[in-house]
């Protein structure tokens, strides 16, 4: 079993393999190709695993369909050592295998370093759209961290536009209740990139509103332009966007005997305000201050 060599596969996609895909690796070989069969205790799961989590129900699902169909596309491995095998690609499969006792299955092997090993396993996972956002970011994030993968560098490698790779990545700042969610689909990525420029305890708030209320995406940003405004709102109320309350016509006439002038209330949404004493003149105004002075 001699391993097969990748060529240049950190440089993107039009390198990987010396094809013009992943394909030609990720998928089943013909007959006369390079898919050959290994014992299932010589494979072990990759530290390079994009996906954090597998649901039992899923590799319940693929046991099924493998005690029927068989393992359609070989798991993708690398020799570690001798009669040991780490998985790049196809631990669901591994894992479904397990779980039927099979003994032996296809794999295809591969001689790739520990960047490639990564790049491997996260391009396979977004092709078939088998990986939820927060994983594929942190997948494309440890690329940027351990390999000094800048954003561009990155989206070519996985196959991906550069600001796909950068708003895929601004997710990882969610709060850890956030990100569960997304994990578990409870909200997609349009609701959590409406979310990013809330504080914290805003955006668990709104998170949880939005579940509950089953919002839309443009409902969300809605509701977070309005919190950004209210946020921008100066301490004292403006003229554009006064509340007048219920009483203060009755307390503007008071005042306004009171003073012997027109006298205006006006407060924002937070019950800040201010009182506005009017006067025409010099004349008026010198007398307002005396009944001021008096009072």
């Amino acid at each position: 079993m001699t391993p097969r060599k990748t060529k240049g596969l950190g440089k993107g996609l039009p390198s990987m393999f010396g094809v013009k895909s992943v394909a030609d690796v990720l998928e089943p070989k013909t007959p006369n190709g390079d898919v050959q069969k290994l014992l299932l205790a010589k494979l072990h799961p990759g530290k390079y695993q994009a996906r954090k989590t597998l649901p039992e129900e899923s590799i319940q699902e693929l046991a099924h369909s493998i005690q029927e169909k068989g393992i359609i596309n070989p798991i993708v491995v690398r020799k570690i050592e001798e009669n040991s095998y780490e998985i790049l690609a196809g631990e669901r499969r591994f894992r479904a295998a397990t779980l039927i006792g099979l003994k032996e299955v296809p794999v295809s092997i591969l001689e790739v370093g520990d960047e490639d090993a990564l790049i491997i396993g996260l391009i396979e996972n977004l092709q078939r759209e088998d990986l939820n956002v927060i994983d594929a970011a942190w997948g494309v994030q440890r690329l940027i961290q351990e390999f000094n993968y800048s954003h561009e560098q990155a989206a070519q490698a996985v196959g991906r536009s550069r600001s796909a790779v950068s708003n895929l990545i601004r997710l990882l700042s969610l709060p850890e209740e956030i990100q569960t969610f997304l994990k578990d689909g409870e909200l997609d990525m349009g609701h959590a990139r409406a979310l990013l420029p809330l504080e914290k305890v805003e955006q668990i708030k709104l998170a949880e509103e939005i579940i509950k209320k089953a919002l839309s995406v443009r409902q969300v940003e809605a509701l977070v332009e309005r919190i950004k405004k209210q946020k921008e709102e100066p301490e004292t109320p403006s003229e554009e966007g006064e509340i007048l309350l219920p009483d203060f016509t009755k307390f503007e006439k008071q005042l306004g005997k009171l003073y012997g002038t027109p006298v205006k209330l006006s407060a924002n949404a937070k019950g800040k305000g201010k009182i506005v004493l009017n006067f025409a003149n010099k004349e008026e105004l010198m007398a307002l201050l005396k009944k001021l002075n008096k009072k």
